[in-house]
C-alpha cells in the first residue's frame, strides 16, 4: 500500500479516537499496530512485545521527574519537606544522601550532556554538582549541621521561590535530555 494513503489512514483513524475519547496512550498504541498492519509487517507482535518491554523497564528518565514533584511538594506544602530536613538535619544518613545524590545526578547528567539538546548546559551542571558532592563530603558533620541549619532558616522565605526553581529545573532537563 502506498504510504500517502498509510498516513492518511492513520490520520483519520487518530482523530476518531481521540474525538472518541480514547486516551493519547492507547490511542497512539492502536495508529502503531494500526500503521503495521497496513503496510503487511509480519513481525508486529515482536516490536510490540520488545517496544513496550523496554520502555517498562528502563530506568534511564525516572530521576528527571522527581524534580518537578519535589517542586509541587514544596509549593503546595513546604512545611513537609523541611520538617522532615529539620527533623533529620542531625542525622549521618542525611549528610550521606546529600553527597551521594549530587554525585550520581552530577555524573549522570555529565554522561548524557552529549546527546541533549543543550550539551554544553548541561555538562556544566553536572560538573557543578559534583562539586557540590566532594565540597559537601569533605566539609565534615558539624560544617554541614551549620549548613543545614542556615539553609532551614531562611527556607521560611524562599520555600515556595526554591519550589518554583526545581519545577523550572525539571522542566529544564526533561525538554534537554528527552
Amino acid at each position: 500500500m502506498d504510504m500517502t494513503v498509510v498516513g492518511a489512514i492513520l490520520v483519520v483513524c487518530m482523530l476518531l479516537m481521540l474525538t472518541s475519547g480514547i486516551w493519547v496512550a492507547l490511542t497512539l498504541t492502536g495508529l502503531a499496530i494500526i500503521g503495521l498492519s497496513l503496510i503487511e509487517n509480519s513481525s508486529i507482535g515482536l516490536l510490540l512485545g520488545t517496544s513496550s518491554w523496554s520502555a517498562t523497564t528502563g530506568w534511564s528518565l525516572t530521576a528527571l521527574p522527581l524534580f518537578i514533584f519535589a517542586g509541587v511538594i514544596i509549593l503546595i506544602n513546604p512545611d513537609t519537606v523541611f520538617g522532615l530536613l529539620r527533623k533529620k538535619s542531625d542525622a549521618l544518613g542525611l549528610h550521606i544522601t546529600a553527597v551521594v545524590v549530587r554525585f550520581i545526578l552530577g555524573a549522570a547528567l555529565i554522561w548524557c550532556a552529549t546527546a541533549s539538546k543543550y550539551p554544553t548546559a548541561i555538562l556544566i551542571i553536572g560538573w557543578i554538582t559534583i562539586v557540590a558532592a566532594v565540597v559537601l563530603g569533605i566539609m565534615g558533620r558539624a560544617n554541614f549541621i551549620r549548613l543545614m541549619s542556615w539553609a532551614l532558616g531562611v527556607s521560611s522565605v524562599f520555600a515556595r521561590m526554591g519550589g518554583i526553581l526545581a519545577v523550572f529545573f525539571g522542566a529544564f532537563l526533561v525538554y534537554a535530555i528527552v
